[in-house]
């Protein structure tokens, strides 16, 4: 269901391709026709900044919850940076900085640079 979402290219702007979150939001959009707004920064920093207040604020109507069910939003946090995607069968759809392109990986795979991983229901 989520393959036609891989390989597309990754972009921090969205010009031609998309961040993480510009993933999520296009994702929702499609299968659900929900509008998730989206959000645009000159550096990973302030993008992270943005989406932390925004769930920690409960911006988007999302919730946390313990165990994912499909199309949860994954949320991946270090010491500054934020990453999310979306879980499906066990696996994450993300936008891949690393791959520059977005990839489809298990959770372990793609949560191996974060000390926080979070699970958010619409």
């Amino acid at each position: 269901m989520l393959e036609a979402y891989v390989g597309m290219p990754y972009n921090l702007h969205n010009k031609n391709g998309l961040n993480c979150w510009a993933l999520v939001a296009l994702v929702y959009s499609d299968l659900f026709d929900a509008v998730v707004p989206d959000y645009q920064a000159d550096n990973l920093q302030a993008v992270s900044a943005a989406f932390t207040a925004a769930f920690a604020e409960g911006l988007h109507g999302f919730t946390q919850v313990d165990e994912p069910k499909d199309f949860d939003v994954v949320i991946m946090k270090s010491d500054r940076l934020f990453h999310c995607g979306i879980w499906y069968q066990g696996k994450v759809l993300h936008s891949n900085n690393g791959a520059k392109q977005v990839t489809f990986e298990r959770l372990k795979d793609a949560t191996r640079n974060f000390k926080v991983v979070e699970f958010w229901r619409k």
